[in-house]
């Protein structure tokens, strides 16, 4: 028995030694794979953990670590355009109307009637109402309304989240009834607090205003979620109704994501995680960061100094997994040692086991609702990704501009966009790369469409 526990201080000093090395070690690792505190893995990494109950009971840096690592795979291995080249990239008149609804789902990023009139070109006389700061309590998002004559338009823009954290974190909210389906419950509220707000305006004014024609709904991101789903509860209402969603989330069920394409065109780039983020997708990423298949990870990227180091931690990870199985063991022998040869309970690891995770039930439960991008979907993928342009923060310009991936003119020269068009059921699966959060903003969407406006000038 004396034996049998100075072997056993042996393993356990061991274990915990090894355990200080290897969270110092994935802590690093992370940090490197990730880059800075706003990088994008990092980020998403934040967003996953808002939704720990739907992850696993993993620490910051475990996460880190396995979304850096299948983003490096991506990175060498580039993912699949979904759905298939869209006709509408060669009409330049749609390509400049989406451009021009692009702007004025940006210029209700700001915070007064005078900066509004200098983004959407449109004189302040032209605001029927705004709410620039909203109370939080509220649920109702910034919003401007205003009358754009050059296109017989009655336009409702929809401010977003400049910050991507603030999606990702929204997202852990789970769906509720929506329509004749369901939806993301925050987007879900905040649709029903704005259409309280603005619909009295909108009939007074298309009622006053006989050269109007339309009712359109521009928004980014979260205003672009809520500004579809808004369409949803206008169409029978306002028969000419057209919404415009640039870098949508995953917000609706898929038949009323489908019901969407009807009046409703939503422009989403290749790598941006917002259109594929939700619980469902979450529960499934779980999944794939078990099961994750590291020898042909390693294939792909063995060349990679990132992938190298990623690697080393995990290496570092089975040797201390295999440190605390031997702790496991020595518990049960000590166990049985003092219950007289009886057999113990099996202490639960944290470790991934059979493809199961841990805090897995072995009964299958019924996962929540799956959410999709809402609308008619067209994906925008630029060859190099990021216009061959590493993301990253910059300072003194617009807050929605303040991180990305922005090309100078030369550098432009050297880049090709596509445009495919997708079903929503394409995005039922997180994709994961190093620009998953520079294609969710304005300027890279701004970038894709310009590609297709100039290039139909050229025809």
């Amino acid at each position: 028995m004396w034996k049998l526990i100075l072997v056993g201080c042996g393993i356990c000093g061991a274990y915990f030694a090894g355990r200080v090395g290897v969270w110092k070690l994935k802590e690093q690792v992370a940090k490197n794979a990730a880059g800075a505190e706003s990088s994008p893995m990092t980020v998403i990494a934040k967003g996953v953990l808002c939704v720990q109950d739907h992850i696993g009971p993993w620490s910051a840096a475990d996460v880190v670590l396995g979304l850096a690592a299948m983003a490096k795979i991506t990175e060498n291995d580039p993912m699949e355009i979904p759905g298939h080249p869209s006709e509408l990239a060669s009409d330049p008149e749609f390509m400049v109307r989406a451009q021009h609804w692009r702007a004025m789902a940006e210029a209700v990023y700001v915070a007064d009637p005078a900066s509004f009139s200098l983004f959407s070109h449109l004189p302040e006389s032209s605001i029927v109402t705004a709410v620039w700061n909203p109370e939080q309590e509220s649920m109702r998002p910034a919003f401007a309304l205003s009358v754009d004559h050059s296109y017989g338009a009655l336009v409702l823009s929809v401010r977003g989240t400049s910050h991507v954290i603030d999606i990702l974190v929204s997202a852990g909210a789970m769906p509720a009834p929506f329509e004749s389906g369901h939806a993301h419950g925050g987007f879900a509220r905040a649709t029903d607090a704005l259409l309280e707000e603005v619909r009295p305006h909108i009939r007074q004014v298309l009622q006053e205003d006989s050269c109007l024609e339309k009712l359109v709904i521009v928004g980014h991101s979260m205003g672009a979620a809520v500004g579809i789903m808004c369409g949803l509860k206008l169409r029978d209402e306002h028969r000419n109704l057209e919404c415009w969603g640039f870098s949508v989330p995953a917000s609706v069920s898929l038949e009323l994501a489908k019901e969407c394409a009807s009046f409703a065109t939503s422009f989403v780039c290749l790598h941006d995680v917002v259109p594929r983020f939700s619980v469902a997708s979450i529960e499934d990423l779980r999944k794939r960061v078990c099961n994750f298949d590291w020898k042909r990870a390693d294939e792909i990227a063995n060349h990679d100094e990132d992938w190298q180091k990623i690697s080393r931690a995990v290496d570092a990870m089975q040797m201390f997994q295999r440190a605390q199985d031997n702790v496991d063991d020595f518990g049960s022998r000590v166990c049985s040692e003092l219950s007289g040869g009886g057999s113990s309970e099996q202490k639960q690891g944290s470790s991934c086991e059979e493809g199961k995770c841990e805090g897995e039930s072995s009964i299958e439960k019924k996962g929540p609702v799956v959410l999709y991008p809402p609308g008619r979907l067209l994906v925008l993928s630029s060859s190099p990704p990021g216009c061959g342009v590493t993301p990253g923060q910059r300072s003194g310009v617009a807050e929605q501009r303040n991180y990305g991936a922005f090309p100078t003119f030369e550098q432009a020269k050297n880049v090709e966009w596509t445009m495919h068009e997708a079903s929503p059921d394409e995005f039922s699966q997180m994709i994961l790369s190093p620009w998953a959060v520079s294609d969710h903003v304005l300027g890279n969407v701004c970038e894709g469409i310009n590609f297709f406006v100039k290039k139909n000038r050229k025809k």
